[in-house]
């Protein structure tokens, strides 16, 4: 068990299934090496152990959010991670054996997918943060990867990449050993769609949405531009 409560599944019925569409299940599984196992389990560990010493919360928020991991497989070099809100509390994870999958990248993975996960099981309880309507009329382009999104994806993207921001914020101030440059670069990612020209853009193609998210989008891009520089 990763931090006494997820479970790491390599080779059950549920890991191997093929669900066409996903980015991390849609190639057949193949079998991880003992080696393998253990050097990913090692890795997610040392994720989770940054992680609790850089922001506790974040951490907390990881084991009540996400309780199965899901490691796929695959000989082509693709690096993945999704999860699936008709699978709330699973995260899955594609390659994460290859060298490349550093464990600077399993800590954003384990965030970022973490809190789909938590606003998943929010908006099972609640409702959607926005109404359907818009959100199936609307797809704005993400300013963090450059692909027109459904409009309630795009609300959680700003919130998941507002909280990851400033977690590494924490991160990169504390004396853990880990890839600064790397983190350098991921911080850059996410504070390039809170730049003034990106959030402007965004505005303008929603037009007159009545969700509350974009006045909260406007403080997090102050926020944001004011502790970057």
């Amino acid at each position: 068990m990763l931090g006494d409560s997820i479970e790491v599944d390599f080779d059950s019925d549920i890991c191997r299934r093929m669900e066409i569409g996903s980015s991390t299940m849609s190639l057949p599984a193949e079998a991880f090496s003992d080696e393998q196992r253990e050097r990913v389990f090692d890795k997610l560990q040392a994720a989770l152990a940054m992680i609790d010493a850089a922001a506790p919360l974040a951490g907390r928020l990881i084991r009540n959010a996400t309780r199965t991991i899901i490691c796929r497989k695959h000989s082509l070099d693709i690096l993945a991670a999704e999860t699936d809100p008709n699978d709330i509390g699973e995260l899955r994870i594609l390659n994460p054996q290859l060298d490349r999958y550093t464990v600077v990248d399993l800590v954003d993975t384990l965030i970022h997918e973490s809190l789909h996960n938590f606003f998943a099981m929010y908006e099972l309880q609640h409702g959607s943060f926005v109404a359907y309507e818009q959100s199936a009329q609307l797809r704005p382009v993400s300013p963090w990867s450059g692909n027109p999104i459904p409009y309630n994806a795009f609300t959680h993207a700003i919130l998941i990449y507002f909280a990851l921001f400033h977690f590494y914020l924490k991160l990169y101030r504390t004396s853990a050993e880990f890839d600064r440059r790397r983190v350098e670069s991921l911080l850059a990612k996410c504070a390039r769609g809170f730049r003034l020209e990106h959030l402007d853009a965004c505005l303008r193609e929603c037009g007159k949405s009545p969700s509350w998210l974009f006045d909260l989008y406007r403080v997090m891009s102050d926020d944001v531009r004011a502790a970057y520089a």
